[in-house]
This record gives structure tokens, sequence and C-alpha cells, in this order.
């Protein structure tokens, strides 16, 4: 009998970077096969689903959204924390990475009727010690780490208190997400090997179950069901005896070996050789000073519309798609989500406005080379 810990992350781009049609296909490819199949098995899972997200599902799929609570309350799911946005937290200023965690709460505990998660996801995995007392901070007791950071499940102490990491397999995540096992034999065979009957957690983005991959939640739940596994969710795990990490290394699930060595934790969102990278960093900031220096000024209601936008525009797949690596590559993305940071200047001075402009032609020109490249 082996013991899994399934976590499936869920996440789509706000609107308007994402649209209305692309989410309702993920809904009928992945995210509606995989809750219905959850509801007719004896399995369980833990689910991290962004607000980004949620915000859409509770529009365009409230039955979703039904099934998503009546799995909650059958006990079958359990539901992680996350950013709203889908920002990159080692890569956010401390006050509004706060703000991204308890306007994520606020939007997910409006939809679903239970929504007290003690667990964290960050988004990407990305990770370092400032991000780890944010998640403590917020009143957190566990969070996902890649295993890059530390190794095993274990504790970390910090100034806010204990927090306890819980690092994902990779190499057997991984394996489920590209296709590195072909069979349930062959996945259980490796599962056991390694981890005998302790505790597994595997990783991966939902949408690697039907919508990556068509049907492929067939073969997941196919696991999943297999008289030789037993699913448990965080709440069966016992993290009362558990040792302090003799180590931790700031890291992201994309992050290998060779990108530590580098010194580049973060190589899909602020490697140094990117210079797109760079290029919407710097906007960010612009765009972060503005919103800063302007929250005194304006009333309760406008601000709580500027933040609104600003914090959409702290996604994480303006950098992702302007990676430009395996297929990493999309400059409509990349342009979608300046654009959204430029919203935030509307009313902003002239001379922002011209910095914001002459970062914006750099990004075009460095697209239009690299596209011809």
């Amino acid at each position: 009998m082996v013991q899994i810990i399934l976590v499936l992350h869920a996440y789509q781009p706000p609107y308007p970077v994402q649209e209305a049609w692309i989410v309702d296909k993920i809904v009928d490819n992945c995210y509606r096969p995989v809750i219905t199949k959850l509801l007719e098995s004896n399995v369980k899972l833990v689910i991290n689903l962004s607000a980004s997200l949620v915000e859409n599902l509770a529009t365009q799929a409230p039955d979703l959204v039904t099934s998503i609570n009546r799995a909650v309350t059958d006990g079958k799911l359990e539901l992680l924390a996350t950013g709203a946005y889908h920002p990159i937290f080692p890569l956010t200023d401390d006050h509004w990475g706060q703000r991204q965690i308890e306007l994520n709460y606020e939007i997910n505990s409006n939809i679903f009727s239970k929504y007290n998660p003690v667990g964290f996801w960050p988004p990407e995995l990305a990770v370092n010690k400032e991000t780890l007392s944010l998640i403590k901070r917020t009143g957190h007791i566990y969070s996902i780490v890649p295993q890059t950071s530390v190794n095993t499940i274990c504790k970390i102490e910090l100034p806010e208190g204990e927090l306890v990491l819980v690092p994902r397999d990779k190499d057997l995540s991984n394996a489920i997400s590209f296709k590195g096992v072909k069979t349930v034999d062959e996945l259980l065979g490796k599962v056991e090997k390694k981890y005998g009957e302790n505790p597994c957690v595997l990783a991966m983005d939902m949408e690697t179950f039907g919508e990556h991959n068509a049907h492929y939640e067939e073969f997941l739940f196919d696991f999943l069901n297999n008289p030789r596994v037993h699913t448990l969710t965080f709440s069966d795990i016992d993290f009362s005896d558990l040792q302090p990490t003799p180590e931790f290394i700031d890291s992201s699930w994309s992050t290998d070996l060779y990108h530590l060595r580098e010194g580049v934790p973060y190589p899909l969102w602020n490697h140094p050789a990117n210079a797109l990278h760079a290029l919407i960093l710097d906007h960010m900031d612009i765009v972060e000073e503005y919103v800063e220096s302007v929250a005194q000024a304006l009333g309760d209601q406008d601000f709580e519309t500027l933040e609104a936008v600003f914090l959409k525009s702290q996604h994480s797949c303006q950098l992702w798609w302007a990676d430009g690596e395996q297929g990493r590559w999309s400059p409509s993305m990349v342009r979608k989500g300046l654009d959204l940071q430029r919203r935030v200047l509307a009313n902003a001075p002239n001379m922002l406005k011209e910095i914001s402009g002459k970062i914006i032609a750099r990004v075009n020109r460095v697209i239009e080379f690299r596209s011809s490249d």
C-alpha cells in the first residue's frame, strides 16, 4: 500500500489577459471531468484554486463551484491558500504580497461555503525566507515548497513562529506531468521503491489532466483508485514531531540544480540573461511606486479600484511567457501583461507615462529581434 497526497494547482491569468472562451474550454476539458471523477470515487485530493480563476468560475461555471463545494463538504477535497493573482512572491513587495493573500481569501470565502485553508501554495512554488515569513504571518501552518528548497517534510523556525515545509517530489510529479510513466503499475513501482509506506507528495498543474493531455484524467484516477493506493490530505498528517530543516534554499518548482549553482533561483521569471525579464520587472516597479504614491491622496473607493487592477497586473504569466525556452514564448501574453500594467498608470503624471512608454518600446524591440532570430 502506498500513501499519496496529490496536489493539483488550478490557475488562469486574470481577465482580460486570459479570454473567457479559453477558460470555458479548460473547464470542459479538465476542471469539470476531474471534479466529477473525484465525486464518483473514494479518493481524496488537495487543490489550490487561485482567485483569478475562481472569479471566472463563479460566472462561467457555477455548476463546477457547486461540485467543488460538495467535494469539500464530503471530505474528499482540501483547499489551499495562495496569492489572488499568482504573483511571484520573492519578486513582490511584502505589503503587496500580503494583500494578494488577503484578497485571495476574501474572494474564495465568498464563493466557497467552506474555505478556511491552513496550508499554502506559493505560485510556481517560488519561495525565499521572506516568503515563508509572509505565509506564516498570514496564519498558515504549512506550505508546499520545491524539493530544491528542502528534500523532506520538516519545520523551519521563523521570527513569526514555526512553519511546516512540505516538499513536492519533483521527479515523480514530472514523470506524471510529462508522461514519463506509461502505466499505473510502473508508477506504483516507482513510488513503492522510493517511499515504501511513507506519504508521497505529488503536485502538478491541474490542467495537465484533460487540457494539456486529452483524457489524461482517466490515467490519474486509474492510479488513485488502485487498491494498492491510499490517498490522503494534509489534514491526515501529524506534523507535531518534525525535525528543523538544516538548510533552506531559495528556489521554485522549475529551478534545477544548475540554476542554483549559477545563483538563479527563479529562472523562468527573473533570469539575469533575459532582457525581457529585466524590462518587465522595471515596469512593474514603476507601476508599484505610482500606486504607493497615490494611496493617501485617493478616496477609499477610488484606491480600491486602482489596487484591484494593480494586483491583477502582478500576475506571473507575462514573465513566464517571456522566457523563450521550451516553447515558453508568447509576445501576445507579454504585451497583454504590460497593457494591464499601463491601465494602472491611466491617471499618472505624464513623466511616468513617458518612462512607461520608453520601457514598452524597448520590450517591443527585443520581441521583434527575438521573433526574427
